[in-house]
């Protein structure tokens, strides 16, 4: 589910028209004006309506421009049927040019 709401542009799902980060679009983006800042608050505020279910403990945001590709890097706490219990997980995204993206998760 997170990875819906980090690639999915906002009037792409109907009946909700502001869901979704849209990282693609920042691909296109001259490195000088994207505000990673403005990204990691949106993808933020975008989980806490979404997918309140996840909790987001650190972002990184690294924009490698010679590449024409950025990578995510997302550690979260995802709370299971709002008991005490809960899992912990971190995944790293690295979106490319084309839309094409992976995802890995460090060892």
């Amino acid at each position: 589910h997170l990875k819906n709401v980090l690639l999915t542009c906002p009037e792409e799902r109907i009946n909700y028209p502001d869901f979704g980060v849209c990282l693609r679009q920042y691909l296109f983006e001259q490195e000088s004006i994207i505000d990673t800042e403005q990204i990691k608050q949106r993808i933020l505020s975008q989980v806490a309506e979404y997918a309140a279910f996840i909790k987001i403990t650190f972002i990184n945001i690294q924009l490698l421009p010679s590449e024409h590709s950025m990578r995510i890097t997302i550690s979260f706490f995802v709370n299971l049927n709002n008991s005490v219990n809960s899992l912990e997980d971190t995944f790293t995204l690295i979106l490319d040019q084309s839309g094409e993206y992976e995802t890995s998760v460090p060892t």
